[in-house]
């Protein structure tokens, strides 16, 4: 393509009225074609060129499983920082999976937005080959379910100084409007300081977020269940639904006072049927008048009749239990 004709398409006016402008030849014509014919196929190959980027976190061994996925320990190539991974395979056609990809989902964007030192912290997430992932802190020490497997029945000061961290952390949901839900002993985490992480919010629920607010389904396990999600019942209030994990705790409490399932070794049906009739958990007789009061005020029937997380923070069971000495 010549200067000259560059310069009268660059400076129209100077175009002579009634003359036409050669601006190239045919082979400049062909060279244009060669070179846009030879973009398109770099962007094709391009676009189906995948470029490997090493993973930040390392997955290491299996450490357990959680509500839709299994848990494992992972290292950070760089720091060497340990996290916990929560996966679950993806099926593309497949519902199931489709409703634990929603479950997790759930649970990042819950976990991203909570902070507190007793509250598991989440970190990210990512999709790697056909494995969903989300990277959360890590606690080393077990659940309480599994410190119960290897120890027994925990002591009632132990007990005392547990449930205080528990409610610590249920206090703080429940100002965010943020029902657990599934509140027990196998998504409790004790680190190695002794000190009670929540953790596993699969089946959590954010009230805030939903025009049916106050709506509840029975989801979680029989045996910590409140009796008002048996009868499907809908809670008067806000505060009546984050009631179901006062009931939860009460439940947890006597898991770890006993050492075993708070209904005992009744199926699940059995304590559906009990919840039904308006029949509360056992309480043991050895259990100081401090803590059967406690746990009377837990498991009270009537949601409506339940104190908050908060309230329960001053109950003389778990005031000040952090001054108390494992019997």
């Amino acid at each position: 393509m010549s200067r000259k004709a560059l310069e009268f398409v660059d400076d129209p006016a100077a175009i002579p009225k009634g003359e036409t402008i050669n601006v190239g030849t045919k082979d400049d014509v062909s060279d244009v074609k060669e070179s846009w014919m030879l973009l398109c196929i770099l962007f094709v190959v391009l676009s189906h060129v995948h470029i490997f980027v090493e993973p930040m976190w390392q997955k290491g061994e299996y450490i357990g499983s959680g509500s839709f996925g299994r848990v494992y320990i992972a290292t950070n190539r760089e720091t060497r920082a340990l996290c916990a991974i929560k996966e679950i395979e993806i099926s593309p056609n497949d519902k199931r999976s489709a409703a634990c990809r929603r479950k997790l989902c759930q649970e990042i964007k819950l976990l991203s937005e909570l902070k507190h030192p007793n509250i598991v912290q989440y970190y990210d997430s990512e999709i790697v080959d056909n494995w969903f992932r989300i990277y959360m802190e890590y606690v080393p020490g077990g659940s309480i379910k599994k410190y119960i497997e290897d120890n027994g029945a925990i002591p009632e000061s132990d007990v005392r100084r547990f449930t205080t961290h528990i409610l610590s952390g249920l206090a703080y949901l429940h100002s965010k409007n943020i029902v657990h839900r599934d509140i027990k002993g196998a998504n409790l985490l004790i680190d190695l300081s002794g000190v009670v992480w929540l953790a596993d919010f699969g089946t959590a629920k954010c009230l805030a977020v939903h025009a049916d607010a106050t709506k509840l389904y029975l989801i979680g396990t029989a045996h910590w269940t409140a009796p008002e999600l048996v009868h499907g019942l809908e809670p008067s209030s806000p505060d009546a639904a984050l009631a179901v994990d006062i009931w939860s705790v009460g439940c947890t409490v006597l898991e770890m006072l006993t050492g075993r399932l708070p209904w005992g070794d009744l199926e699940p049906v059995a304590v559906i049927y009990r919840l039904g009739k308006g029949m509360t958990p056992p309480i043991p007789e050895t259990l100081s008048p401090v803590g059967k009061e406690f746990l009377s005020l837990c498991l009270k029937i009537n949601p409506a009749d339940r104190p908050s997380a908060a309230s329960l923070l001053e109950h003389p069971f778990v005031k000040n239990s952090e001054q108390l000495v494992g019997n």
